[in-house]
């Protein structure tokens, strides 16, 4: 008889990090661990159903690929297209598609450029002339370089390859000084997009006023449908499967926002927004901030996602509470929404206390 159980601990973020405990059939004295990490709950439990249907086969979730490798492969002979193979297969375990896609990516580039030699092979000077040689922001670097550590990490620690260039070499990541968010919009600069918008595109002038409206990201938005907009309630309904934390979360309405939304005529059960893909969108409002000549600032450049700090900034300078922000804009922690926002918090309120 198997044994799985779903258990998490606070880590000094306070934050819940997820693991199953387990053992194998006919194993019950070996107690095993697989971490998860630091998910909703709702995907904390699908991984855990995933881990139990290998665990009830007899296949140990952390031991899988690597008995796969020793059977078609000498451990130092790996490949690296076959050591991907083999850490996907195990990512895919508890990494959702987007993110497997984005490993897959780093895997790719990183390969162009040293060939696909055996892993064994690749030397600490052969990641840095790697690093060096990408024509990317060193924040996109450091984002393929964690991806490509942890598979090596992932391969030496099951003795797949016999050294990992990761192991006390000095790797590091490149230091990125943290960054303001995005400068957001003025009222007036708002009136004057939304009002080029309305001349121009209607599709694209919805989508501006639900992402002023919503704080929601690009892809959240247009993955809407006409159900998921009630209002009756004045709510927006943004769903586990597509947003970045795959929590589902609702973000309340204006009154003013209901009566023009009214006015669309939604479909229950149609998307809102058209576009195959929202970097087609993104593209559009990017070529309108540069004809209106409001691309450019003095700490860098907008985008869509300027809409989205925006709403947060007007919200907080309002005196909206800092919690309740948060909540509303997804973020896994309040944390993260002090640490981009916490400058826009008033100094001082006026407080009327009933004793004075």
């Amino acid at each position: 008889m198997a044994f799985v159980k779903l258990c998490h601990r606070k880590n000094s973020k306070k934050q819940s990090i997820y693991f199953v405990r387990y053992y194998l059939p006919g194993q019950r004295e070996t107690h095993r661990q697989f971490t998860i990490g630091n998910v909703s709950p709702r995907r904390a439990k699908e991984i855990t159903e995933r881990v139990r249907a290998m665990v009830i086969q007899g296949v140990d979730p952390n031991e899988f690929s690597k008995e796969d490798a020793e059977k078609n492969h000498s451990p130092s002979r790996l490949r690296l297209s076959e050591l991907e193979d083999l850490y996907l297969q195990y990512s895919a375990i508890s990494n959702r598609p987007k993110t497997i896609k984005g490993k897959q990516d780093a895997f790719k580039r990183f390969r162009e450029f040293t060939g696909d030699v055996y892993a064994d092979s690749i030397k600490p000077e052969t990641v840095e002339s790697w690093m060096a040689s990408m024509k990317m922001t060193k924040t996109s670097v450091n984002i393929y370089l964690r991806s490509i550590r942890s598979m090596f990490n992932w391969g030496f620690k099951r003795e797949l390859i016999k050294s990992n260039p990761f192991t006390n070499a000095g790797i590091k990541l490149y230091k990125v000084p943290e960054s303001d968010p995005e400068d957001y919009f003025t009222l007036e600069e708002v009136e004057l997009i939304l009002k080029m918008l309305k001349e121009k595109s209607e599709d694209m002038w919805r989508l501006v006023v639900l992402a002023l409206e919503t704080g929601g990201r690009l892809s959240e938005l247009m993955a809407l449908t006409g159900k998921d907009i009630d209002l009756q309630n004045a709510q927006v309904l943004f769903r586990g499967p597509t947003t970045k934390s795959g929590q589902r979360r609702y973000v309340p309405l204006r009154h003013e926002a209901v009566e023009k939304i009214k006015q669309w005529r939604l479909k229950q059960r149609q998307r809102v927004f058209k576009w195959k893909h929202p970097t087609n969108a993104s593209k559009n409002f990017r070529r309108l901030l540069k004809e209106l000549n409001l691309w450019k600032t003095s700490n860098g450049t907008r985008s869509f996602h300027t809409l989205r700090h925006t709403y947060v900034s007007y919200l907080l300078m309002a005196g909206v509470n800092i919690f309740t922000v948060s909540r509303w804009l997804g973020h896994s922690s309040v944390n993260v929404t002090e640490k981009h926002y916490g400058h826009l918090i008033p100094n001082s309120v006026e407080v009327k206390l009933p004793w004075r």
